[in-house]
């Protein structure tokens, strides 16, 4: 009788545990699109982020002759809407990828 109770008691205790799991993952990915909509980012904006980030790197990236190439383009997604933004500058075109948070990824030689 007492190990048919264990065994109800240990049943119960993993299916528990395999909700817990889902409801956990279910919040992740419920959290993980940003839910800003930043398709309305200025060019002002999107350029206050781009130099940021260029002043942040190492030397061989520089902001001095900084202009767009061409329109940004906004990219809504599971992980986080990103804005994809060609520009150049003195040291070449690049690609930037900015998040709604004001996050920039940089991917240079387009």
């Amino acid at each position: 009788m007492k190990i048919a109770r264990l065994g109800v008691m240990a049943l119960s205790l993993g299916a528990i545990a395999v909700l817990l799991v889902i409801a956990i993952g279910v919040v992740q990915l419920s959290l993980s699109n940003s839910g800003q909509n930043c398709s309305e980012m200025t060019l002002s904006e999107q350029r206050r982020y781009i130099i940021q980030k260029l002043n942040e790197m190492s030397e061989n990236y520089e902001a001095s002759g900084f202009s767009f190439t061409g329109p940004s383009r906004y990219d809504p997604g599971r992980a986080g809407d990103i804005l994809t933004v060609p520009f150049r500058t003195n040291s070449g075109k690049y690609l930037a990828l900015i998040g709604c948070d004001g996050s920039v990824e940089l991917s240079k030689g387009l």
